[in-house]
């Protein structure tokens, strides 16, 4: 090893100043957690697609069994909420919520150590499970308890929160739907 040592050309090495490599340091998960300063601005938060993607199926099937479950009717699309603005009007702001949250999930991906985004998933899901278990009279009542109580919590622990709007803890709760952690109809 010593040998190799000495036959090692060292002029090939340089220096950075601190600065420069403070300066790289920033564009990195770790940063933050490391030297502080905030988070970055989050990026726009891009808008819904017309039509669902696949990473909606589950938590959109959930909701649906919500309407339905208000409506006393099976409920297995958007299309069978013809006439009913209001649950057609929920469903967009829901998508839009979980798009936020999902921009939210990247934002942390890119700016904080793994594991942030669940902790932060985690924080709300204990804030709500109360209502999830609650009695409602249906399962369209239980959402709209779920997300108001996620709307209002108090989570001031967490690297998030500065970057941390109301459409994205409305958008955790329907990750969560979408996890199989919460179900709006039946208890969980």
């Amino acid at each position: 090893m010593l040998q190799h040592l000495d036959d090692l050309d060292f002029s090939v090495f340089t220096s950075l100043p601190p600065l420069r490599l403070i300066d790289g340091h920033a564009d990195t998960q770790w940063h933050v957690a490391r030297f502080g300063g905030g988070l970055p601005p989050r990026p726009k938060v891009p808008e819904p697609p017309d039509v669902p993607t696949s990473e909606e199926t589950v938590y959109l099937s959930r909701l649906w069994s919500a309407y339905g479950d208000h409506l006393n009717a099976e409920v297995r699309s958007s299309e069978d909420l013809a006439g009913r603005d209001e649950l057609l009007e929920h469903l967009g702001d829901s998508r839009v919520e979980f798009y936020s949250a999902e921009a939210l999930r990247a934002f942390s991906r890119d700016t904080l150590p793994p594991g942030e985004y669940r902790k932060l998933q985690d924080e709300v899901h204990s804030g709500v499970r109360d209502d999830v278990r609650a009695d409602h009279k249906d399962g369209y009542a239980r959402v709209q308890a779920v997300v108001r109580t996620a709307r209002v919590l108090q989570l001031t622990s967490h690297a998030l929160v500065p970057r941390l709007s109301t459409r994205d803890r409305g958008g955790i709760c329907h990750q969560l739907a979408n996890e199989g952690k919460v179900e709006w109809v039946g208890k969980k």
